[in-house]
């Protein structure tokens, strides 16, 4: 075994471990190379976009992985998706991360979008469902906003002191009981 053949073989080995510590996270992750085409997806990806295994072997272009996308309503609606596209195929060549993006789906779920420059060339996307979160936060600020209105029709004082011994919750009449 030759010393090229030796790399290549521990080259080969560290990049199926890659590929598999992608395929066990519950993101969905896709990286396209440099000439716009996808070179690695993991399970999650396939599953969030519920996406035919055999298209995906065919290594599709980010933007024909877009139309299709579109065709199936699984990204945001948008009035100028062209316009849009655009944007989206514009973070190749860039020299770091974008923001975070969210994309607002058809069917009411809510994806972070995280698009990276790949040290390799090319861009990787990970795509995390947020819905449940969201959705969680937003009950929770309801529940804030109700006990806030509860404890506010209420003539007595009332306080809420956390462990630290700061004050965390205060009605109306607490305020003007201790000015």
């Amino acid at each position: 075994v030759t010393e090229a053949e030796e790399t290549r073989d521990t080259l080969r080995r560290h990049v199926d471990a890659h590929d598999e510590t992608l395929n066990h996270l519950a993101d969905a992750v896709a990286i396209f190379g440099p000439s716009k085409r996808l070179a690695f997806h993991n399970t999650a990806f396939q599953t969030l976009f519920d996406l035919d295994p055999a298209w995906l072997d065919e290594r599709p272009t980010h933007a024909e992985l877009l139309d299709r996308l579109r065709q199936r309503r699984r990204l945001p609606e948008v009035v100028d998706y062209a316009g849009w596209k655009a944007r989206e195929l514009e973070f190749y060549g860039a020299s770091q991360a974008a923001p975070d993006d969210s994309w607002s789906l058809p069917d009411g779920r809510t994806l972070r979008v995280v698009r990276q420059p790949h040290p390799l060339g090319g861009i990787l996307l990970i795509f995390s469902d947020i819905t449940d979160e969201l959705n969680l936060r937003s009950r929770f600020n309801a529940q804030i906003q109700v006990q806030r209105a509860t404890l506010d029709k209420l003539n007595d004082a009332v306080a809420v002191f956390g462990s630290d011994g700061r004050l965390r919750l205060h009605n109306e009449a607490f305020e003007s009981f201790w000015r």
